[in-house]
């Protein structure tokens, strides 16, 4: 509720926000209400969010430079 909440209430007032960042954040607040400080563990942020956010835009590169090629060399 509170990652649709403000990508509204950004979208209404014309701020530039990240979608991803407001839900990350909203499960995080979330699981802190839920069971503490303690539920939330910043190894596991780091492997399960951030390194797959750094991560996916040069395999979709990769994937992307493979696939361009594979379509030039076949045509």
């Amino acid at each position: 509720m509170g990652g649709i909440t403000w990508n509204l209430m950004t979208w209404f007032l014309g701020i530039p926000s990240s979608s991803s960042h407001a839900l990350i954040g909203g499960v995080i607040g979330a699981t802190f209400i839920a069971d503490g400080a303690d539920a939330v563990t910043g190894d596991g942020i780091i492997s399960k969010v951030v390194l797959p956010a750094v991560l996916a835009p040069f395999a979709a590169g990769l994937i992307a430079t493979l696939g361009t090629f594979a379509v030039y060399v076949i045509t």
